[in-house]
């Protein structure tokens, strides 16, 4: 979930935005201090010559900027809220992912270990047994069905489980399209 969080476009988009509002707020903060300006002129008339330099100190006495500033805060204090929001909804997203491939995977691998192999294993001893005389071509056919139908279901569970990966990665914000 930590990687989720760190890779997950979306939640970084929102990171960007939170940082952008924190800005703003200070600069809205920035805006009530006192403006010092500093300044120098040169002047020349016919007989004298002047220089000279200028300060000035702009004091906010009435207007505090505490409009801006509240709403420079009420936006941050929004974002952070559908920050949190969205992050809880990735935890449960990549939460309910990861048991979703967890479950699929562990079908597939079950399929491809002991579901397929026995089911083929049948078909043989079945095939075997038509040619040795000893079964019917019924029981063959049956045994055919069966092989072909684990092995549909093999191939389905694989699917499923790839999906399910997809979807993962999907949630972390992964490509699962492997690179040349």
């Amino acid at each position: 979930q930590d990687a989720a969080q760190q890779q997950n476009p979306r939640l970084r988009r929102l990171d960007a935005v939170v940082q952008q509002r924190r800005q703003e707020v200070l600069r809205e903060q920035a805006a009530a201090d006192p403006d010092i300006t500093v300044g120098a002129f040169t002047s020349r008339e016919a007989d004298s010559r002047a220089v000279g330099l200028t300060v000035g100190v702009e004091v906010p006495l009435w207007n505090r900027n505490q409009g801006g500033i509240a709403g420079a805060r009420a936006q941050l204090d929004r974002d952070q809220a559908e920050r949190a929001q969205q992050t809880q909804a990735l935890a449960a997203e990549v939460q309910a992912a990861w048991y979703e491939y967890d479950g699929t995977s562990r079908r597939a691998k079950s399929f491809a270990e002991s579901l397929s192999p026995s089911a083929h294993e049948a078909l043989e001893l079945a095939l075997h047994s038509y040619e040795a005389g000893e079964t019917g071509l019924l029981d063959v056919l049956d045994a055919r069905r069966t092989a072909q139908a684990v092995e549909r279901e093999r191939l389905e569970s694989v699917k499923a489980a790839q999906l399910a990966r997809i979807r993962l990665d999907r949630s972390i914000g992964r490509s699962s399209v492997a690179r040349p």
